[in-house]
């Protein structure tokens, strides 16, 4: 029996157990079943597959049992149905948990229904209750894969690997346990014994190249050849490599393994480069190969062809997943620290080998660790070991400042040292050249960030963007909508506004709603912030004429709603515009058809049946509105930057030096002196001007002077600024 995840193969003996074929079938191989759909009613369970018999004919079939007469194996074959009929939509595997322990609870003579509850954790085997996996080997029906199913659960190293062994003994020539039990052989440098196993594990002299599936064929080959290294049979490792059916790639990567292990560099250095020939970009054979070259030129002296392979090292994660079971991780450490080692002079080079190793530790000691990270504190040799891997980023930075996956990885790295708001900041920065291989999710999240930092966060985005100018369509992909759901889901409408206004500022903004909504089209269901909830925080936030403009564009590209018709309703109301706020909480009224909605209902009720009172009243409150302006004060909004006096606005760069101090300036009661002292450490870091305050000064009258009409509004004395009262008495 051979399982997968949405097909098994069956021997007639079990589907006859199962109930899915007859008892006089005659039929002697295996075949294949894929699992359709599964019923129930009061009385009876059906289920429907697809069954291919030996002549590859797939035929849909149907079988039903009484649930007052199941049998113990119909249990295991239902249980087993709704496992592979489990999606995020239903909640299956919950139904065939308790399948599978009732056919055990009725002592089926099986190992099956413990297999599935441990594989697919329906039940946790720990401690003690791993005994039950143990007894299910006695089980007649036991299987290869249940032995390595047990290796997994296992967290004691000495009695798993006697687990693997028993599973050889009693399986001598199933190649997964015997790839599995030699693997742990060679690792303890046991070569001949491992090579003994192997031979007994497949039926036909490996040497012959059969076509064995997938990577436990190529497993076998790496395996083998490493196993006739060690034991300095460089010609019989050569020979199994050449005669395999492995790809030319493949074959000349582990060549190159062979000619490294000799210190033949040269041999090696040609081999290596024919895998890379001959490979296709970005794959895990290209990445190691380069590794390697870059040791081996290292080795030979050639310093120059050392700096070109540094310059084609992969940016990314996961570069060491591969077929071949080999330390990769531990040899790319290792090179590079050699490489470290040894180029103290070029200063360049120096930080960009700093970066690459601890990209690798990164990814090797950390990331890979990252659940049993998050369940404990890091040991002191941890926590020195994350403190250099920082330092190391950190200087591959300084020197690359504009290097995306540079700070991608310091990003990493302070986020696991739990400095939440820097490892936030840091990751802006890797906007410039987006790598998407390092999943940031945990360390760009907001809510792990202080309130302080949200606060700041569009400022802090605009600096970043000042300083490196990254293109805006990637902060729109990557980032903005799941901010935009984050802020929206805990109100935080101002920051939303900001962040909007900032885009809007940069970007052509028909184009990014496009964006905005292709994104979250894209995501579906799992989508974060639109176009929707900025238009909803811009008019909570005061800027309705903005929020109207939002709003009609989500209708143009994603068309008419009940909540978007309803708040443009709202929006027109607010505006005086009576006749059209009618219109639109009509259509959102129609829109719901017979559903009801309290918001919806309640707005139409009074709009219909009070048209007037309310036209009346919004025709008082413009007027009143006149005249407070008339008499107003000017104001700063922190969130879009905007000096706002009467009718007019004056519009401040977000996060500029200017911003800062007007963000200052209009905190203290109206006359009162702001000194630069206070004021000059939230300007720009990179500022060396020794009049910066008093530049920020000067271009904010000049922008009011020529978009409100008012001369000389802030007054600059002695260090100190005011904006000037006495005009406004």
């Amino acid at each position: 029996m051979w399982l997968d995840e949405k097909s098994i193969t069956l021997t007639p003996q079990w589907a006859k157990q199962f109930g899915i074929i007859p008892e006089k079938d005659k039929r002697g191989n295996p075949f294949d079943i894929s699992f359709k759909s599964i019923k129930k009613d009061k009385n009876k369970i059906s289920v429907d597959f697809k069954i291919k018999d030996d002549e590859k004919k797939s035929l849909l079939k149907s079988v039903s049992y009484k649930i007052k007469e199941l049998t113990p194996y119909q249990l295991i074959f239902i249980g087993w149905a709704y496992i592979n009929l489990d999606d995020y939509k239903n909640n299956y595997k919950e139904i065939a948990k308790r399948y599978l322990i009732e056919a055990i609870e009725k002592n089926v003579d099986s190992c099956l229904p413990y297999y599935l509850l441990a594989s697919e954790n329906l039940k946790q085997y720990e401690n003690w209750e791993i005994m039950e996996l143990y007894q299910a080997t006695e089980k007649p029906d036991v299987f290869p894969e249940f032995y390595r199913l047990l290796w997994r659960k296992e967290k004691n190293r000495i009695r798993a690997e006697a687990t693997i062994k028993k599973g050889v003994e009693r399986f001598p020539h199933n190649l997964k346990l015997a790839l599995h039990y030699a693997e742990i052989l060679f690792n303890k440098n046991k070569p001949a014994e491992a090579l003994r196993i192997l031979k007994k594990g497949q039926p036909f002299e490996i040497e012959q190249g059969i076509d064995y599936d997938g990577s436990d064929y190529d497993n076998l080959i790496y395996l083998t050849s490493s196993i006739y290294v060690a034991l300095k049979k460089y010609q019989d490792a050569q020979r199994i490599i050449q005669k395999s059916s492995l790809s030319n790639d493949e074959q000349n990567f582990l060549l190159g393994l062979v000619n490294f292990k000799q210190n033949k560099y040269k041999r090696a250095v040609k081999a290596f480069t024919k895998a890379v020939e001959e490979d296709y970009p970005n794959s895990n054979i290209t990445k190691a190969s380069l590794y390697y070259l870059l040791n081996c030129y290292h080795r030979l002296g050639q310093k120059k062809e050392v700096e070109k392979i540094i310059d084609l090292l992969p940016k990314g994660g996961g570069w060491f997943i591969f077929p071949f079971h080999h330390p990769f991780a531990e040899f790319a450490e290792q090179t590079l620290r050699l490489i470290l080692k040894n180029c103290s002079s070029n200063e360049r080079l120096k930080s960009k080998v700093s970066g690459f190793l601890a990209a690798v530790i990164l990814d090797n000691k950390f990331l890979q660790e990252e659940e049993n990270l998050k369940k404990r504190k890091l040991t002191k040799t941890e926590k020195r070991l994350l403190e250099n891997t920082i330092n190391l980023a950190k200087e591959a930075v300084r020197l690359h400042p504009d290097d995306g996956f540079f700070n991608l990885i310091l990003s990493n790295l302070v986020g696991i040292n739990g400095d939440y708001d820097n490892s936030f900041y840091q990751g802006l920065y890797a906007l410039n050249e987006p790598i998407g291989q390092y999943d940031l999710d945990d360390n760009h999240n907001l809510e792990k960030c202080s309130e302080k930092f949200i606060e700041e966060y569009p400022e802090k985005l605009a600096s970043v963007y000042n300083e490196i100018h990254f293109p805006i369509k990637n902060y729109i992909d990557i980032y903005l909508g799941s901010d935009i759901d984050w802020l929206y889901k805990r109100k935080k409408y101002q920051i939303i506004s900001s962040l909007y206004n900032w885009v809007k500022s940069k970007n052509d903004w028909i184009e990014f709603g496009k964006q905005l909504e292709e994104n979250k089209k894209e995501l579906g269901e799992y989508a974060g912030g639109g176009l929707f909830e900025i238009a909803y925080s811009l008019n909570e936030n005061e800027e309705r004429d903005e929020a109207k403009k939002v709003y009609e564009y989500l209708v143009q590209l994603s068309g008419e709603t009940p909540a978007v018709m309803n708040n443009l309703a709202m929006i027109y109301e607010k505006n005086g515009d009576l006749s059209k706020a009618k219109e639109l909480i009509k259509k959102a009224k129609s829109l719901l058809g017979t559903k009801d909605d309290e918001i919806i209902d309640r707005n139409f009720a009074r709009l219909i049946k009070h048209s007037k009172k309310h036209k009346n009243t919004a025709k008082n409150s413009k007027k009143e509105e006149e005249i407070k302006n008339k008499k107003s004060l000017p104001t700063f909004n922190v969130g879009n930057g905007e000096i706002v006096f009467g009718n007019k606005k004056c519009q401040i760069p977000l996060g500029s030096n200017q911003y800062q101090l007007c963000k200052e300036i209009f905190e203290k009661p109206l006359g009162e002196y702001v000194k630069e002292i206070d004021v000059i450490f939230n300007f720009y870091r990179y500022s060396d001007s020794q009049r910066s305050f008093y530049d920020a000064v000067r271009l904010v009258n000049q922008k009011v002077e020529k978009a409100i009409g008012i001369k000389k509004l802030i007054e600059f004395k002695a260090a100190s600024a005011r904006i000037r009262k006495e005009i406004f008495e």
